[in-house]
């Protein structure tokens, strides 16, 4: 059948009378029955549904405080991984802390406003309350196109210090097992979202600036 289609039953111009098995094809005899009716109006294409438009929050959280004997080695830079769920979209990967966001909530003032809660409910995190922030900045926007969402991700760079110990403060959050802090050096082994390795490019030059605010924050 595939060979057929290749050769005599072209999508523009179908050679029927030349075809073998044209006594048993639907749409020649619905061509013959109905002149307006011709054989390449079949199959009929169903048009695509537009992709549903999505807009996330997403926040690559550094933070320039770890294990006091890691500090001395020079890798106190951590970043605060999330794995996504293992049933669903992008199953079982990690990701930075991403939220979504209405279209109408897309400006900084709000975007930041969940993410902050978000974190304060994951990882029992207060951003204002237990933490010192170095640096927090938009880096850009990156547009990533599944084959039903087009999701927009509205990207910044949060340079936390964080007051105590940090592994401590991610264990209360409410699932631990989901939270992972890694360092610069491990970032491309671990199993990321393509859209994720794809911010990372984004913010990439603010990557480059990291050394800079550990030193400051020793």
């Amino acid at each position: 059948m595939m060979e057929l289609g290749a050769t005599l039953c072209s999508k523009t111009k179908p050679d029927c009378s030349q075809c073998p098995v044209s006594s048993h094809c639907q749409a020649l005899a619905l061509s013959h029955e109905n002149p307006l009716v011709g054989v390449t109006d079949y199959p009929r294409v169903v048009p695509k549904a537009k992709p549903r438009r999505d807009f996330a929050a997403v926040c690559v959280v550094q933070i320039a405080q770890g294990l006091e004997q890691e500090t001395a080695a020079g890798k106190c830079n951590f970043f605060l991984l999330i794995k996504r769920p293992e049933e669903g979209l992008l199953a079982g990967l990690w990701e930075f802390p991403s939220v979504l966001v209405d279209e109408r909530k897309t400006d900084p003032l709000n975007r930041r406003k969940e993410m902050d809660r978000y974190l304060k409910q994951l990882v029992d995190i207060d951003v204002e309350q237990e933490s010192n922030l170095i640096l927090r900045e938009d880096v850009g926007q990156h547009v990533h196109i599944f084959s039903h969402i087009r999701l927009t991700m509205h990207v910044e760079l949060m340079v936390l210090k964080i007051k105590g110990d940090v592994g401590q403060a991610c264990n209360k959050g409410q699932d631990s097992t989901k939270l992972k802090l890694v360092d610069e050096s491990s970032i491309d082994s671990m199993g990321l979202t393509s859209g994720i390795r794809k911010v990372i490019a984004v913010q990439i030059s603010g990557v480059s600036k990291f050394p800079e605010f550990v030193q400051n924050c020793k």
